[in-house]
């Protein structure tokens, strides 16, 4: 299951300047989210990883699914150059299309929501494992739509 995953194409979709400010925004807390325990990802380094892996070995055919939203990101409160959310929003919507098309068999599914997939439509999220289970379990190597 990928639900708005970070796709590892996003960086090259990107400028140095452009993946600088998403690496330095995302590096930070949500507005009005304060505390010491949160956890960070270096993102170039697990984009790094990813890659890696990619690059040694070829995927499997077994059932995923890559959900991808359709809204742009939420940058209101936060302090970004003029026009990085349009950027980001179009980076991200090609990487996504992208990471679906790395694995062959699998098609990007764009739900009606904000990156907050999980929280917005749980109920496409459980669909969706439902039918990655399903497929698994019938010995499918992709999942119906």
């Amino acid at each position: 299951m990928f639900v708005d995953a970070l796709p590892p194409q996003l960086r090259n979709q990107m400028t140095p300047s452009l993946w600088k400010t998403y690496s330095e925004l995302n590096a930070q807390p949500l507005p009005g989210l304060d505390y010491k325990e949160l956890e960070t990802m270096d993102f170039s380094a697990s984009i790094d990883q990813v890659q890696r892996a990619l690059a040694r070995t070829t995927l499997p055919a077994i059932p995923i699914v890559v959900l991808t939203k359709d809204r742009p990101f939420d940058l209101a409160e936060r302090e970004v150059p003029a026009g990085f959310g349009e950027k980001l929003d179009a980076v991200w919507r090609r990487a996504q299309r992208q990471l679906a098309a790395t694995i062959a068999h699998v098609p990007l599914t764009v739900v009606e929501t904000s990156h907050s997939i999980s929280v917005e439509r749980p109920d496409v999220v459980i669909d969706a494992i439902r039918r990655v289970v399903e497929a698994v379990r019938s010995g499918r190597k992709t999942v119906t739509q």
